[in-house]
């Protein structure tokens, strides 16, 4: 898409369209950032959820500040600025993918500096699809090497490994229309949430802007926690979460492509920017794996028969 506006292959008035639809007046984008969101909370077990805030979490954090550090002090030798080293490139590659991480992210960025949208997501897709092929070696290198000494892996028996499946055995539920708009419904009710509190009842914490997509995500986590909501609804929020992003992510696609400008495609695949991504693959798997070994993550959960 980015290449046909690139080549003036499309006329300006279907660009035109596309924007209104997808990022702005319409904003499909942040439609189907919301059912992402809630659909993939929901579909995490309970019992998971829970034991991941004292085993999982520290792991995550762990890698996250290793990546930052090695990302901005790589970043300095390159010329790039914490601030960039750490909103270009580890947020995007940290994330968690696309339709979790870049899209979403794209969007809180022209939130908070009125940039477009797709000026963010066109270099974050770039740096995240370079560290997916480092991550994807390094799993690879990190996978041999736990087979030759298992010591340095988990038992199989932990949160991490084999501790049975992460998502809840909804798929057993035959979920009806009903089902699917109620979790629309609350996927809305969720949302409007997060926009009450970013807007009018807690918009900064200590001066630091809380975007609505933390405040939503923060408010479907104690729902799902709490185990309040019925597993039918579970069940349609996952099967709308699934829809969205195997049938309509490609509108997404489609309306980036068309608010993007191929050249920084080629301006960004520097040296520079590939050793950045490379050091922060490299930060997260140390951060990570080193709080596991001082605060193990293997907190043992009942082997399913």
């Amino acid at each position: 898409m980015a290449g046909l506006k690139y080549f003036g292959l499309i006329p300006e008035e279907a660009i035109t369209n596309i924007n209104s639809f997808v990022s702005e007046d319409a904003n499909f984008l942040e439609f189907f950032i919301v059912i992402l969101i809630v659909g993939s909370v929901l579909a995490l077990d309970r019992d998971i959820l829970l034991r991941s805030f004292g085993g999982y979490i520290p792991a995550i954090l762990g890698g996250l500040v290793a990546a930052s550090v090695l990302g901005v002090v790589t970043g300095l030798i390159f010329g790039v600025s914490p601030a960039d080293s750490i909103i270009k490139y580890v947020l995007p590659i940290m994330g968690g993918g696309n339709g979790a991480g870049a899209v979403p992210l794209s969007n809180i960025y022209e939130t908070v500096t009125g940039d477009a949208a797709a000026n963010y997501y066109g270099f974050a897709i770039i740096i995240l699809t370079i560290a997916n092929i480092f991550s994807i070696i390094g799993s690879a290198l990190l996978n041999t090497i736990g087979q030759k000494y298992p010591a340095l892996t988990g038992d199989k028996k932990t949160l991490l490994r084999g501790g049975g499946s992460i998502t809840r055995d909804d798929a057993k539920i035959k979920t009806t229309t009903e089902d699917m708009m109620g979790a629309l419904l609350l996927a809305f009710a969720c949302f409007a949430v997060g926009r009450i509190m970013n807007k009018k009842l807690l918009p900064t914490i200590a001066g630091a802007a809380i975007h609505q997509y933390a405040y939503l995500i923060i408010f479907v986590v104690i729902l799902a926690a709490t185990g309040v909501i019925p597993a039918n609804v579970r069940a349609g929020a996952k099967r709308l979460q699934s829809f969205m992003s195997g049938c309509m992510g490609i509108i997404i696609m489609v309306g980036m492509g068309a608010d993007f400008d191929i050249a920084e495609l080629f301006s960004a695949m520097t040296p520079g920017n590939v050793l950045m991504a490379l050091m922060i693959v490299i930060g997260a798997i140390i951060g990570a794996g080193g709080i596991s070994t001082i605060y193990p993550t293997g907190r043992k959960l009942p082997v399913q028969e």
